[in-house]
């Protein structure tokens, strides 16, 4: 009996060991946790084609002219024209000279490549026909072209240069193009309404790399008041102009609202078919504190949304203890029947380091119970509470009013 039992375990071992076998060939192995490298055996099938590469075998010249037009479409995208100039061959040079090669593209401040169409290939000389997009720019005009350019590409001993073969224009066109003072108007003028991603979205790409729009936004929040107050032109070249500014800014530091008077020289480019804001060379030119008027700012705010006809932005400015004992419903009744508010008095009563009392000069425009409106003088006394680096009107009382 036991060496029956003996042959049926060995039996049994054989059995499992087989079925262990069988399943190493047939089962596929487990993806390990770690990525790897794919295995070597993987079914080409399952790589996607790689995109097809100009190969300078055996037709090398079709490489070398490839590079050659990417190297020069570059630099003359760049207006670095005699770095490009130097890429054609000693005939084409002997019939233009650089100084008329740099004047024939000197208003181009854009290149674009759309397509290189091989006509022609041996080992030492290429043919291509190119079509690139110009823009070009002219005084307050931008002018975009569609050109077809051939090109031969031939080696002469050791140097490949480019000579070309024909051109034409296949579409052509005009659309104005906005002053570079005017850009940094729109700039200044969305700083001061707060619309951060408009002004940051006027400069150029090298602008917006350096800083990140949330550093933008941490800069301009505190500013409560910028005005550009004086814009000359210093230096202009069709891609690139410099731009005296005088700009004044009141920014919320500590408890004071401090007035900077700013020079500034702008530099800006024409990129992607406007002037962009690029880099600020700036200096302070004169610099003041004003410790308590800046509580001005919050009350102006509030009265100009009700003139507006927008109570919602005059909620938003209440302390939030103060909403939580008047409801939004509540304010709009409050304060349903006015038509227009002109605010033409301020004046600080009490300032604390987190309240404050202001009396404000107002007059209203209201509707009346017949469907006239009549015209009210009133004062009225509000106080503030102070929330970080700002003010919230919090209670409010008529002190006076005439009819």
């Amino acid at each position: 009996m036991r060496a029956v039992r003996d042959r049926f375990i060995l039996a049994w071992m054989v059995f499992l060991l087989l079925r262990l076998l069988a399943g190493c060939q047939s089962s596929p192995v487990a993806t390990p946790v770690v990525p790897s490298p794919p295995p070597e055996e993987t079914p080409a099938a399952s790589i996607p084609p790689p995109t097809p590469v100009p190969s300078p075998s055996p037709q090398g010249g079709e490489a070398k002219a490839r590079e050659l037009l990417l190297a020069y479409y570059t630099a003359l995208g760049a207006r670095q024209f005699d770095e490009a100039y130097a890429l054609l061959s000693p005939a084409a040079q002997a019939k233009e000279p650089p100084q008329a090669f740099r004047e024939r593209h000197a208003d181009v401040v854009e290149v674009g490549l759309q397509g290189q169409v091989l006509r022609r290939a041996e080992e030492d000389r290429a043919e291509l026909a190119v079509t690139a997009i110009f823009l070009r720019n002219a005084g307050d005009t931008l002018v975009e072209e569609k050109r077809e350019e051939v090109w031969a590409a031939a080696r002469e001993g050791d140097a490949w240069s480019l000579h070309p073969q024909g051109e034409t224009v296949l579409a052509r066109t005009e659309r104005a193009l906005e002053s570079p003072v005017r850009a940094l108007g729109r700039f200044y003028a969305a700083l001061q309404q707060r619309q951060y991603r408009e002004a940051y979205a006027l400069g150029t790409r090298r602008f917006r790399t350096s800083t990140s729009f949330v550093d933008f936004v941490q800069e301009h929040a505190p500013v409560v008041e910028i005005a550009l107050e004086q814009v000359k032109v210093k230096e202009q070249t069709p891609a690139e102009v410099k731009v005296y500014c005088r700009v004044r800014s009141k920014k919320v530091e500590d408890l004071d609202l401090v007035t900077r008077l700013w020079g500034i020289v702008w530099t800006l480019r024409l990129e992607a078919g406007a002037w962009r804001l690029h880099e600020a060379d700036a200096r302070v030119m004169a610099k003041w504190k004003e410790p308590v008027a800046w509580l001005e700012v919050p009350v102006v705010q509030f009265y100009a949304a009700l003139d507006r006809g927008e109570p919602e932005a005059a909620y938003a400015l209440l302390y939030e203890g103060r909403k939580a004992t008047l409801s939004f419903e509540e304010f709009k009744k409050q304060y349903g029947h006015y038509r227009s508010v002109k605010m033409n008095k301020f004046r600080t009563l009490e300032v604390a380091a987190l309240e404050a009392r202001v009396l404000v000069g107002l007059e209203v425009e209201e509707a009346q119970a017949d469907g006239t409106t009549a015209t009210v003088q009133y004062e009225v006394e509000w106080s503030l509470r102070r929330v970080g680096n700002s003010w919230h009107l919090d209670q409010s009382r008529v002190v006076s009013e005439e009819r």
